[in-house]
C-alpha cells in the first residue's frame, strides 16, 4: 500500500486504481490511501486524466467475475459525497467538481459498490446513481439508460429470456435497441412501459406519481385493472397509484431528455413543473407555498450549470416570484 500511496501522490495510474477499487472490494483500504483517493476523486484538476482511467476499467470489468461487493453500496456513495462537500465547498468550482465526480460515481457504482448478489438463483445487478450523480449505462443487449440523480435500475444478470425485463426506480432516459422478438419493459410500481424499440424517459420516485414521456417510436403503458395506453412521440401519461388516476396529454418531449445532455429545457412549461425539476437538478427541496397558481403560470426557459441563486433570481423577473433559503439549504417560494 505504501506503493499505491506514493503513485496518487505523483500521478494516479490505471493500476493503481484498480488495486484500490480491489482493496474497497476487500474492504482492506488503510486510511491513509483512503482519504488520500478520496480527495484525488473530487479534485477539478486532471479531469482527462480521470476519465480515461476510470472508463478504461469499467469497460474491462466483466460482470460474470462474481464480485465480493459491499451490500450497502449507497453509503459508500453517500460518505464520499459528504467528503467532497467538504473539500470543495460551496463554490461554483464545488459545482463542476460534483459534475464530475457524480458522472464517475455513476460509473463506479458498478465497479466498487454495484449490488450484484451471485449467491442467488436469478443474480440481479443493480446500476445506481447517487443522490448528486446523472450516468450513462449500456445494457446487455445494447440498448442505453441514463439515470436521473438518485435512481436505480435492476435486470437479471445475463439479460437472458424472451423479454427484456428491467426494474426502474427513479427516473431514466432509454434508448432501447430494436429485438422484434424479445419486448423490452420497464416495470415501476404499478405500471409496465412495453417497447420493441423506441425512445422515451420514464420518472417513478417513490411517492409521486409515474410519468413516461415518449420522444420517438411507441409504447404501451400496463396498468393491473386499466386498459393498455399506447402512447405516440411527444405524448406523456401519468399514472398516479394513490387514486389510479389516468392522464395522457401532449408534451414537448425534447423538454423532458434535455437533463441527459447537462441542461433542462423547458417550453411553455408551468412554474409548478420547472420547480419540480430543478429540485432533481439541484438536489434541494423546493416548496411552493401556492402551488395551484404555479400550475397556472408558464414560463420558457433553459438552465445549464448556473447556480440555483442565478435560476431563482430569473424567476424572480419572469414571473413575481420571491424566494428564501432555510437553514437546511432548501427553499421556499411566495407567488
Amino acid at each position: 500500500m505504501t506503493a499505491i500511496l506514493y503513485d496518487i501522490q505523483e500521478k494516479m495510474t490505471k493500476n493503481t486504481i484498480r488495486e484500490i477499487i480491489d482493496s474497497y472490494r476487500k474492504k482492506d483500504v488503510p486510511t491513509e490511501v483512503k482519504d488520500t483517493f478520496e480527495r484525488w476523486l473530487v479534485d477539478t484538476d486532471a479531469f482527462e486524466e480521470k476519465d480515461a482511467a476510470l472508463k478504461e476499467i469499467w469497460e474491462t470489468i466483466d460482470g460474470s467475475e462474481g464480485l465480493d461487493v459491499l451490500k450497502e453500496p449507497m453509503d459508500v456513495i453517500a460518505e464520499a459525497e459528504r467528503k467532497s462537500r467538504a473539500v470543495v465547498g460551496t463554490t461554483p468550482r464545488r459545482r463542476n467538481a460534483l459534475l464530475w465526480f457524480t458522472s464517475t460515481v455513476a460509473a463506479c457504482m458498478t465497479i466498487i459498490a454495484a449490488i450484484q448478489f451471485f449467491t442467488a438463483p436469478q443474480a440481479e445487478v443493480c446500476l445506481a446513481s447517487s443522490s448528486a450523480s446523472k450516468g450513462e449505462f449500456r445494457l446487455p443487449d445494447g440498448s442505453k439508460v441514463w439515470l436521473n440523480k438518485d435512481s436505480r435500475l435492476y435486470y437479471a444478470k445475463g439479460f437472458d429470456g424472451r423479454k427484456r425485463k428491467v426494474r426502474l426506480e427513479g427516473e431514466g432516459y432509454f434508448d432501447v435497441a430494436k429485438d422484434k422478438n424479445r419486448p423490452f419493459i420497464v416495470e415501476s410500481q404499478d405500471m409496465d412501459i412495453e417497447v420493441l424499440g423506441t425512445r422515451f424517459t420514464l420518472s417513478a420516485y417513490e411517492d409521486e406519481p409515474v410519468t413516461v414521456y415518449l420522444a420517438q417510436g411507441s409504447v404501451r403503458a400496463c396498468i393491473e385493472g386499466c386498459d393498455d395506453v399506447l402512447l405516440k412521440p411527444d405524448q406523456a401519461l401519468t399514472y398516479n397509484p394513490a387514486n389510479r388516476a389516468l392522464n395522457r396529454y401532449d408534451v414537448v418531449a425534447s423538454d423532458h431528455v434535455a437533463w441527459i445532455g447537462g441542461k433542462l429545457e423547458f417550453t411553455d412549461r408551468s412554474l409548478y413543473d420547472i420547480l419540480q425539476s430543478l429540485e432533481h437538478w439541484y438536489c434541494v427541496d423546493i416548496t411552493c407555498e401556492d402551488p395551484e397558481a404555479a400550475k397556472t403560470m408558464h414560463l420558457s426557459m433553459t438552465v445549464r450549470q448556473e447556480p440555483l441563486t442565478e435560476i431563482l433570481e430569473a424567476l424572480e423577473l419572469l414571473a413575481s416570484v420571491s424566494y428564501t433559503f432555510d437553514e437546511e439549504g432548501d427553499v421556499r417560494i411566495s407567488l
